[in-house]
């Protein structure tokens, strides 16, 4: 069985893609309130005859009706349109309903629709119930696929041919396929609807947001925050879930002859200025409609709205507004961690931005994404590399702590424990405690592995310029000589000495990179003094762990130098392995084996009778040989402890018997005792 390659997630859109699928996703929902104007709360129709039909109003014929709305007529046609097809009825100013005026403030926009603003003429008809206008439109002689067309261009921009560019504005006109033409189309669609929900045109829904439902104390005009004017036909094709309100389940409370139906959102999530910008989302397919801007609280509030609504554009183009507008980008929230890494090569702080504002509202962001009506995967990964939270902050330290990462962390610790210094609250302790450890882990890296750490570009940098590069470069400087004395041990001391104490010129020849007045080298040689000082004290202890085995040559002899101590005796011993007596033939036995001693079960009786007297003889030979030999090895003895120096005896040039072997032996083992022992054997040996 094949096995299915696994496929990528698929990553969020950005801002830029984001703002484009909400656009065509509001153009495809306006063609679509077009072809289905009939079944969505219409309240004008035109009723499309032939020639033989207009002139003779009673003949009976089949005519094709063109439903419509007369909020969108009158907010979009221009005054030519109207005075040509929809002539019956002037158009009034304000709504005809008697409700109080949306809490929606002005805004600062300017709009070019063609409406006129000097009819104030009330109309009144039953909003909750579908009313066509009772004057059909006749045409005087059009064909029946112009109104269609018309009409098209009223709901969605599109459809306007050359044949009746004379019925619209100037400014409309131009070639179909010209990009500028087809984008100003789009604008002026925007603003004709925004205006058409701003000034109530005959708007037929209120939507009312209600306060907390658990309580029972306030009335039901108090717990009435907000209420928004609207038009239903706008509100279910734009989202499912008032389409589900308005037409699949419809309203409990049918709302009274002349009054609007009402729609009610709980608050939270919906806030007033969530739901104004949702609202305005819906009437101009973006975000962008107004020159009113919105803070994070309203942003979160707009995103829970998204999803409540079941509105998938808005909640993709409020998310990408979030992440790169107001939190600059967030550490590149939607790349997956493997991408991430790539991009940022490892580099802890090189990922995102690290401004003041960023600061403030990543932990904001952590805690939002984090909520259980929420659970945005992606806007907790951001914050989370931007900030960590109290339990995981050490996790992943050790990761990012690497020779790339080492300095700029160790500077980022330095300046948190100065922010702190300040701050006597009670929670500063808990945060001065995980800087510290945080700190600690920096300097074991930084000292473990000196050589790595100390060429890196930060701190070369900051030598070749000699400290004049930066005004901070001192206080780092020091910052880094106190990350050494706490970081040193047995095992990297003499490393760390060769790496940055003694760095030499990289053209001079005998020279140190840093010159002799540097105050740079004032603090690099006063941490020298510290380090030497203590290489005095525990230099045994290095050596005991080969730190002074892998220096090289001149920085050894350097520290020998300074410590008072002979390169010979920093070098660890080389040790020779021990070595087994010789065997009958000539080889010495290797390291014993276990074997399966199975089969000797049977013969271990024999064996030992047969090893106690071969013991026997052999004690009987070694007597004889060790009184002759050591007889005629007491003077060359006793001139060895009076010299102070010890001498093996030399090895046999032939071989020798067991016998033998095993009296060398026993000649060697005395020649490595003490003088005092070695005179001791030498006077029991003459003595028998």
């Amino acid at each position: 069985m094949v096995a299915v390659p696994q496929q990528p997630p698929v990553r969020p859109p950005a801002l830029l893609e984001a703002t484009k699928r909400s656009t065509a996703s509001w153009q495809d929902d306006l063609q679509s309130l077009f072809h289905r104007s009939k079944d969505r709360f219409p309240d004008v129709v035109w009723d499309l005859m032939d020639e033989a039909t207009i002139n003779d109003i009673n003949a009976d014929s089949d005519t094709e009706e063109v439903w419509g709305h007369k909020a969108m007529v009158y907010a979009r046609a221009p005054p030519s349109f109207q005075a040509r097809y929809f002539s019956f009825r002037p158009a009034p100013m304000t709504s005809p309903l008697p409700f109080a005026a949306s809490p929606t403030p002005s805004l600062p926009m300017p709009t070019t629709s063609a409406l006129s603003l000097s009819l104030g003429v009330e109309f009144p008809y039953a909003a909750s119930l579908r009313s066509p206008s009772p004057s059909h439109f006749r045409a005087v002689s059009p064909a029946q696929s112009i109104i269609g067309s018309l009409t098209q261009y009223l709901y969605t921009g599109k459809g306007f041919g050359a044949a009746f560019e004379f019925l619209f504005d100037a400014n409309e006109k131009g070639t179909e396929g010209d990009a500028d033409v087809e984008e100003a189309r789009i604008d002026k669609l925007r603003k004709d609807l925004v205006f058409m929900w701003r000034s109530r045109l005959y708007s037929d829904v209120r939507v009312e947001l209600r306060g907390d439902a658990s309580s029972t104390s306030l009335s039901s005009e108090e717990e009435t925050s907000a209420v928004f004017s609207s038009h239903r036909f706008i509100l279910v094709s734009r989202s499912p879930y008032f389409y589900d309100q308005l037409i699949t389940y419809g309203l409990k409370n049918a709302p009274a002859p002349g009054e609007p139906a009402t729609l009610r959102l709980p608050s939270p999530p919906f806030t007033p200025p969530a739901l104004h910008f949702t609202l305005g989302f819906l009437y101009s397919g973006t975000l962008n409609f107004s020159n009113r801007t919105y803070d994070l609280d309203t942003a979160f509030a707009i995103l829970c709205s998204a999803n409540y609504l079941q509105l998938q554009s808005l909640h993709d183009e409020v998310q990408a507004r979030l992440v790169q507008e107001m939190l600059h980008g967030l550490f590149h929230a939607f790349l997956e961690f493997t991408e991430y890494e790539r991009i940022t090569s490892g580099r802890w702080g090189t990922g995102g931005c690290r401004c003041r504002q960023c600061a403030r509202r990543a932990p904001r962001t952590l805690i939002f994404s984090m909520r259980p009506d929420v659970q945005n995967m992606y806007l907790e990964r951001g914050a989370r590399r931007a900030l960590k939270t109290k339990d995981g902050l050490l996790t992943g330290l050790a990761k990012r702590t690497v020779p790339a990462n080492v300095f700029p962390l160790l500077f980022a610790a330095h300046a948190a424990m100065q922010r702190l210094s300040t701050v006597r609250d009670a929670w500063a302790d808990g945060v001065r405690e995980m800087v510290l450890n945080a700190r600690n882990v920096i300097d074991k890296v930084l000292c473990n592995e000196a050589e790595k750490c100390f060429g890196e570009q930060e701190w070369v940098e900051i030598l070749e310029t000699d400290g004049q590069g930066r005004f901070e470069d001192g206080e780092r400087v020091e910052w880094t000589m106190d990350a050494v004395r706490r970081g040193m041990s047995e095992s990297n001391a003499g490393t760390l000495v060769s790496s940055i104490l003694l760095r030499p010129h990289p053209t001079v020849p005998n020279e140190t990179l840093l010159s002799s007045i540097s105050h740079i080298r004032i603090q690099v040689e006063q941490a020298r003094t510290d380090l030497i000082r203590w290489l005095r004290r525990r230099w045994v202890g290095v050596r005991q762990e080969s730190g002074f085995d892998t220096l090289e040559s001149w920085s050894l002899k350097e520290i020998s130098h300074e410590i008072d101590v002979p390169v010979e005796d920093l070098l660890t011993p080389i040790v020779a392995p021990i070595r087994g007596p010789p065997t009958r033939t000539g080889l010495r036995p290797t390291l014993s084996k276990v074997e399966d001693t199975t089969d000797r079960d049977s013969m271990s009786t024999t064996l030992s009778l047969r090893a106690s007297v071969l013991n026997k003889n052999m004690a009987r030979t070694n007597n004889n040989i060790s009184t002759v030999v050591g007889h005629a090895q007491a003077p060359a003895m006793r001139s060895s402890i009076r010299s102070g120096t010890l001498r093996p005896p030399r090895s046999p040039a032939r071989p020798i018997s067991a016998a033998s072997s095993a009296s060398t032996t026993s000649k060697t083992d005395t020649s490595f005792k003490t003088p005092r022992e070695s005179m001791s054997r030498s006077r029991r040996v003459s003595t028998t």
